[in-house]
């Protein structure tokens, strides 16, 4: 007889986790399991959407890739001149 898929699964899914994942497991990233479904979908999204973090680190992304921005320019560096982080405000100042 085969051995049981869902044993194999999570066997395999064990070993990706200790070996291949664990450096970005160990600086943060988690694993959700896809059930080809579109439940399935929003349960693997909805803790990155709801991760405030990740959508302001995507934002300044977008802003210094897709706009063209300089550092300084960015919403980022508003909020750190609004509160008067000026050794913050030094470092993010990059020439074009």
């Amino acid at each position: 007889m085969g051995r049981d898929p869902a044993t194999m699964e999570e066997e395999r899914e064990k070993e990706l986790s200790d070996e291949f994942w664990k450096p970005m497991i160990d600086h943060g990233s988690r694993i959700a399991r896809f059930f080809n479904s579109c439940p399935s979908a929003w349960d693997v999204l909805r803790p990155i959407v709801e991760n405030k973090t990740v959508i302001d680190a995507l934002r300044i992304q977008e802003e210094l890739v897709d706009l063209g921005k300089n550092l300084s320019e960015t919403d980022a560096a508003k909020v750190t001149s609004y509160y008067k982080w000026e050794p913050i405000q030094q470092m993010m100042w990059v020439p074009k």
